[in-house]
């Protein structure tokens, strides 16, 4: 599967710490990404963060997320990068990671997800500020045609622009 993405600038705009279900590929076409890598740690070798460790799943006929409770964890961070137009990335599925925009205009990523040796789940993990989503069904925002053709025109606007401005 081939996806945009859109990475919007501004504070708090990190993702959680997650993984993904299959192996992907990313490729920056405007702007920066910024990225870190995280490894678990022993909890109890005092090391690392604390978070709040969920299993993401899809549920019934509408595939809505859901997050299921796993437990407490403790990471690492092994990585940070950035990653400007023109370079790209690749990560195994189990890798933990967050992203976010590290331009002063929204950054554009091409990302292709393989499906091969797809998982039934990604990692989610929490730190203790963000809250309790346990058993939380959150409802995927479903487009229309016409949606969908407004939000690729504005992609093409976007891309169109300069990025230097």
């Amino acid at each position: 599967m081939l996806r945009a993405h859109v990475w919007h600038p501004g504070h708090g705009t990190s993702e959680d710490i997650h993984n993904h279900r299959s192996p992907l590929a990313s490729y920056v076409v405007r702007g920066a990404l910024g990225m870190e890598l995280y490894e678990p740690v022993d909890p109890g070798a005092g090391e690392g963060v604390a978070a709040a460790w969920y299993r993401e799943s899809l549920t019934g006929d509408e595939g809505d997320w859901l997050l299921e409770p796993s437990g407490d964890a403790r990471l690492r961070l092994v990585q940070s990068a950035r990653y400007t137009a023109g370079s790209g990335y690749a990560l195994p599925p189990h890798v933990l990671h967050r992203a976010w925009c590290d331009a002063e205009r929204p950054t554009v990523t091409l990302f292709l997800e393989t499906g091969a040796g797809r998982r039934r789940y990604t990692d989610v993990l929490l730190g203790a500020a963000t809250g309790d989503p346990a058993g939380r069904a959150v409802a995927k925002k479903r487009l229309d045609v016409d949606d969908y053709l407004a939000e690729l025109a504005a992609l093409a606007d976007l891309l169109a622009e300069d990025p230097a401005d």
